[in-house]
């Protein structure tokens, strides 16, 4: 009986739930129910019948009617209020008035401020003080150049730690230039190196050449061997620590050349002449393009005033030797267009110092510049040439020339910093189909050959670029040219290897060319070596995993590549002998009769001497003395051609045993 009662009890509480439940429903019916529709109707068409006529009191009586529409819409509002409180009491609940401004006000004129909140959120800055729409994710009002900067200095302006900081760093590349020269070089680089990997990087780049513009913004001129040494320690922390320091470097002295070429206030010091000199030579060890001296020397010839006009002639007295060299035509190309500018150049503009300098220039013929360029004296350049040769020799990596041109620089705001990975930069609505419609002219590549890299699972746009090059070449030659210009660095550089490999073990029937590919980057550079070496390991650690097909094509692969000598045989030491199963047996097996087959006696002896002689490598060569007696026996030998194989094979068997 109790049990009953119980049961009755939880149905009777059960339904008392759903009915509370529908008396809530009820409640919140009511709360959205705000406004009398058809009073509200029967006023907006009073509205609407006021404004076809032409009452001369249209905006007075139009006013008088939208505040009654007002009263009745808050009258109607009250009256819900009052019995969404009744429900409210009866369901015993006690809930807060909400800020949420009902859709109907809102659209008759009463939700100002809800809006006006609404529309501040719908909209963000982000970090570089751009609005965004929230919804879309696109630029609604494009933030100023220098806002991001603006922000940062204002954080760091009051920061006592950030202030000590860049005093530490400005205290010590100030000590490093004062102390410069051929003899500090070195010591230079380190310190520079050694502030780069433990502070900000922006700090030491804004220092770095805050410092160097207060040296050459001087009264005088600064010596030649000055300038060409603040060149060489510039070029040498772009090649040994980072471009991102010769690349600010560039950007801001040009933009502070520029700006002082345009103030036309040309004074007597000689601030302006030791920049130029120092860019001069900046090209001069490689670390700007010839088009960016190019340009700059189109700018100063434009102005043409007597102050630009000395200084574009400063750069063909510096740099008119290696430009010649290195860029002839377009150098000859400017010749010819400065001379005919010249000419046309109205007399009003010529001073006494202009007109000679111009007599100079229209003096050049058929590109002989040495009556400008012998007063420069080339030996010293000469000579630091060779010294900055020496001090990059035993650099892994060698940096290419600044990409970028003048007129990138002087266009950052619209274009940004292509040059620098991770910058951010957006284009324009207006502007994006037209980036996206000059990428799809400039695919090089045919849509089978992209095609084919997608089902080589190539899925990302580098080693796409690395596929395609390499299966659309001509030639090893060819392929090995493409390759180098695109110019990779680190990782992306590495794919150039692993991809060759994927492509040996795809083919139906082993292909040369990619064995002879590996090899030029092998011979080209060391690191190409011990790439193609951990390539290797990796793939005879999953010979169980791999085809038939695959293991065949990896074991040519592996014979071609200790032939041409991009390996050596210690390629095969992650073998492990004591255990080794079928599958590697006829890996190595393989590796060895291509081996023996294309190598001459002579050169075995070599390779297996110079293996025998390692002392680190004496458990690869008692692995092998084991698996030449055991699996290189020559009854094991079914080949037609196999007689000089067995031959060389008792010639590699006879050495190995003398090995100790």
């Amino acid at each position: 009986m109790d049990i009953e009662k119980l049961l009755n009890r939880r149905s009777a509480r059960k339904e008392a739930r759903k009915a509370k439940k529908k008396l809530a429903k009820v409640v919140n019916v009511a709360r959205v129910k705000k406004v009398n529709k058809a009073k509200a109707t029967e006023i907006a068409d009073k509205v609407r019948k006021e404004l076809e006529g032409n009452d001369s009191e249209e905006e007075a009586y139009f006013k008088e009617l939208k505040q009654a529409k007002h009263k009745v819409l808050k009258e109607e509002i009250d009256v819900d209020d009052t019995e969404i409180r009744k429900y409210e009491k009866l369901l015993g609940l006690n809930r807060k008035k909400t800020k949420n401004v009902p859709q109907s006000i809102v659209e008759d004129g009463l939700g100002g401020e809800y809006i006006s909140e609404l529309i501040y959120l719908a909209y963000k800055e982000d970090i570089y003080g751009r609005k965004i729409d929230l919804k879309t994710g696109k630029v609604v009002e494009e933030g100023s150049t220098t806002r991001a900067l603006q922000k940062l200095e204002e954080l760091n302006k009051n920061n006592p730690a950030v202030a000590e900081e860049r005093f530490k760093i400005g205290k010590a590349l100030r000590g490093t230039v004062n102390r410069l020269n051929e003899r500090t070089m070195v010591s230079g680089i380190k310190t520079v190196e050694e502030l780069f990997n433990t502070s900000s990087h922006n700090d030491v780049k804004s220092i770095f050449y805050e410092t160097f513009l207060k040296t050459t913004q001087t009264v005088y001129a600064l010596p030649d061997r000055l300038v060409m040494e603040y060149a060489m320690f510039i070029a040498l922390t772009h090649v040994n620590v980072s471009p991102e320091i010769s690349s600010h470097f560039v950007e801001s002295l040009a933009i502070h050349l520029v700006k002082e070429m345009d103030s036309e206030k040309d004074s007597d010091d000689k601030a302006l002449e030791n920049a130029t000199a120092l860019f001069c030579h900046l090209y001069n060890f490689k670390v700007i393009k010839a088009q960016f001296l190019i340009d700059l020397m189109t700018k100063m010839r434009n102005y043409a005033r007597e102050k630009t006009v000395t200084l574009m002639v400063y750069v063909i007295t510096y740099a008119g030797t290696n430009l010649k060299k290195r860029a002839g035509i377009v150098f000859q190309n400017f010749i010819n267009e400065s001379q005919n500018f010249f000419v046309k150049l109205p007399e009003a503009k010529k001073t006494s110092k202009m007109k000679f300098l111009i007599e100079d220039l229209l003096g050049i013929k058929n590109g002989v510049i040495s009556s400008i360029t012998s007063k420069f004296d080339e030996s010293q350049l000469d000579y630091y040439g060779k010294l900055f040769k020496t001090l990059i020799k035993g650099t892994d990596h060698k940096e290419d020339e600044l990409p970028f041109s003048l007129d990138d620089i002087l266009h950052i705001s619209e274009r940004g910093r292509w040059w620098v990975v991770g910058s951010a930069w957006k284009p324009t609505e207006d502007k994006v189909g037209k980036v996206e419609e000059k990428k799809e002219k400039t695919s090089k590549f045919d849509s089978n050959l992209m095609e084919l890299a997608k089902k080589a699972k190539m899925n990302t746009e580098t080693r796409r670029n690395i596929f395609c090059t390499i299966l659309s070449s001509e030639d090893d030659m060819e392929a090995f040219e493409k390759l180098l210009k695109l110019s990779l660095k680190g990782s992306q550089e590495r794919e150039i290897i692993h991809i060759s490999v994927v492509c040996t073990m795809m083919e139906a029937n082993y292909n040369q060319y990619y064995s002879i590919l590996i090899e030029r980057f092998c011979h080209y550079h060391k690191r190409f070596t011990m790439t193609t070496q951990f390539a290797i390991w990796d793939r005879i650690k999953e010979l169980g995993n791999l085809k038939k097909r695959q293991r065949i094509n990896l074991a040519f692969l592996t014979a071609d590549l200790i032939q041409m000598g991009a390996l050596s045989l210690a390629a095969l030491k992650v073998v492990n002998f004591g255990i080794i199963d079928v599958t590697t047996t006829a890996f190595l097996r393989r590796v060895f009769y291509r081996l023996f087959s294309k190598s001459t006696n002579s050169g075995l002896v070599e390779m297996f001497k110079k293996l025998i002689k390692s002392d680190g490598l004496k458990l690869l060569v008692d692995g092998l003395r084991l698996f030449f007696e055991i699996s290189m026996k020559p009854e094991s030998f079914d080949e037609p051609d196999a007689e000089g194989v067995i031959k060389k094979v008792d010639l590699v068997a006879r050495i190995l045993a003398n090995a100790d």
